[in-house]
């Protein structure tokens, strides 16, 4: 389940496989107290990091300043801890 304390504009959902990223969801203004439940499909070992996953999705949405942020969705594999890391 994805939520956050701040309104966030232009909010997307991306699939993050191949050269480009691909919009699967979108919403103009995702508010505070809506919730919103992914379903990602499972997550694969980084051949290069052994604890990490690799990347697959992510979401991106606009700041305060209006700039666009970019994080990729990532999992622990020691722990079962999933993360955001921000990307380009």
């Amino acid at each position: 389940m994805f939520s956050s304390n701040t309104s966030l504009a232009s909010f997307e959902v991306l699939d993050l496989q191949g050269d480009s990223s691909r919009v699967i969801y979108s919403k103009g203004l995702l508010k505070p107290e809506e919730k919103l439940v992914l379903h990602l499909e499972s997550f694969e070992t980084d051949p290069e990091l052994d604890y990490e996953t690799v990347i697959k999705n992510g979401i991106c949405f606009r700041d305060d300043t209006g700039s666009l942020r970019k994080f990729a969705i990532r999992a622990n594999v020691m722990d079962g801890s999933v993360y955001l890391e921000e990307i380009d």
